[in-house]
């Protein structure tokens, strides 16, 4: 499921950041940047695909407001061009390690068939 890694990619790398914290309606772009960076894998995958990405990206937004996303990470990915998966992976530095493992679970909770 590479287009799945990169989902969790998009969204997670190790290395800690300020914290700071994401609004609701930065968290609805920084949904929707991710998705649109990774739909040419996704729909070269199928429509399980999409499905299962159906699923989590709700959980990626929740995880963003609930867990107060540090505000560099949101304004990285916010200030990316609509596709541009080379820049999406270039916020990824941003995100905290707890951070990453609490959306890790949601995205898996979001589809326990999905594997990372």
């Amino acid at each position: 499921m590479r287009w799945l890694a990169l989902v969790v990619l998009a969204a997670c790398q190790r290395d800690p950041a300020p914290q700071g914290s994401g609004s609701g309606a930065n968290c609805a772009v920084v949904v929707q940047r991710v998705q649109q960076a990774v739909q040419p894998q996704i729909d070269a995958v199928g429509s399980d695909a999409k499905t299962m990405i159906a699923k989590m990206m709700p959980s990626m937004q929740a995880a963003c407001v609930e867990d107060q996303w540090p505000a560099a990470l949101t304004q990285c990915i916010v200030a990316g061009k609509p596709g541009d998966l080379a820049a999406l992976q270039s916020c990824n530095a941003l995100m905290p390690k707890d951070l990453q493992d609490k959306l890790q679970k949601r995205m898996m909770m979001a589809n326990p068939l999905a594997k990372p």
